[in-house]
Protein backbone atom coordinates (compact mmCIF):
# COMPACT_ATOMS: atom_id res chain seq x y z
CA UNK A 1 0.00 0.00 0.00
CA UNK A 2 1.19 3.35 -0.92
CA UNK A 3 0.22 6.85 0.42
CA UNK A 4 0.42 10.04 -0.71
CA UNK A 5 -0.31 13.66 0.02
CA UNK A 6 -2.94 15.47 -1.92
CA UNK A 7 -0.54 17.89 -3.28
CA UNK A 8 1.80 15.41 -4.51
CA UNK A 9 -0.78 13.57 -5.97
CA UNK A 10 -1.99 16.73 -7.73
CA UNK A 11 1.55 16.83 -9.22
CA UNK A 12 2.55 13.05 -10.84
CA UNK A 13 -1.44 11.90 -10.87
CA UNK A 14 -0.16 9.81 -13.84
CA UNK A 15 2.51 7.99 -11.79
CA UNK A 16 -0.03 6.97 -8.58
CA UNK A 17 -3.11 5.39 -11.46
CA UNK A 18 -0.77 3.32 -12.94
CA UNK A 19 0.36 2.32 -9.56
CA UNK A 20 -3.05 1.94 -9.02
CA UNK A 21 -4.02 0.53 -12.32
CA UNK A 22 -1.16 -2.40 -11.53
CA UNK A 23 -2.80 -3.63 -8.61
CA UNK A 24 -1.61 -0.86 -6.02
CA UNK A 25 -3.86 0.88 -3.17
CA UNK A 26 -2.66 3.68 -2.61
CA UNK A 27 -4.13 6.33 0.14
CA UNK A 28 -4.48 9.68 -0.42
CA UNK A 29 -3.87 11.76 2.63
CA UNK A 30 -5.04 15.58 3.41
CA UNK A 31 -4.49 16.92 6.48
CA UNK A 32 -3.18 13.89 8.47
CA UNK A 33 -5.72 11.85 7.22
CA UNK A 34 -6.80 9.58 4.64
CA UNK A 35 -9.24 11.09 2.16
CA UNK A 36 -9.47 8.89 -0.76
CA UNK A 37 -8.18 5.48 -1.99
CA UNK A 38 -7.13 4.62 -5.55
CA UNK A 39 -7.45 0.99 -6.43
CA UNK A 40 -8.31 -1.21 -9.40
CA UNK A 41 -11.41 -1.97 -10.06
CA UNK A 42 -12.20 -6.30 -9.99
CA UNK A 43 -10.81 -8.37 -12.49
CA UNK A 44 -13.40 -8.41 -15.69
CA UNK A 45 -15.33 -11.52 -15.65
CA UNK A 46 -17.05 -13.12 -18.81
CA UNK A 47 -20.06 -11.44 -19.81
CA UNK A 48 -23.11 -12.78 -18.48
CA UNK A 49 -25.75 -14.18 -21.16
CA UNK A 50 -28.54 -11.90 -21.23
CA UNK A 51 -31.52 -14.10 -19.45
CA UNK A 52 -28.34 -14.35 -16.67
CA UNK A 53 -28.12 -10.19 -16.70
CA UNK A 54 -31.77 -9.90 -16.04
CA UNK A 55 -32.16 -12.57 -13.62
CA UNK A 56 -29.12 -10.35 -11.67
CA UNK A 57 -31.12 -7.35 -12.00
CA UNK A 58 -34.26 -8.09 -10.83
CA UNK A 59 -32.49 -10.02 -7.82
CA UNK A 60 -31.01 -6.68 -7.04
CA UNK A 61 -34.21 -4.56 -7.70
CA UNK A 62 -32.76 -2.84 -10.77
CA UNK A 63 -35.83 -4.23 -12.59
CA UNK A 64 -39.24 -5.39 -12.11
CA UNK A 65 -40.15 -9.25 -13.83
CA UNK A 66 -42.09 -8.72 -16.79
CA UNK A 67 -44.71 -10.99 -17.95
Amino acid sequence: MQTVHLKALRDKLPEYIALAESGETVQVMDRGRVIVELVSPPAASVPEEPHELIARGVREAHRQPSG
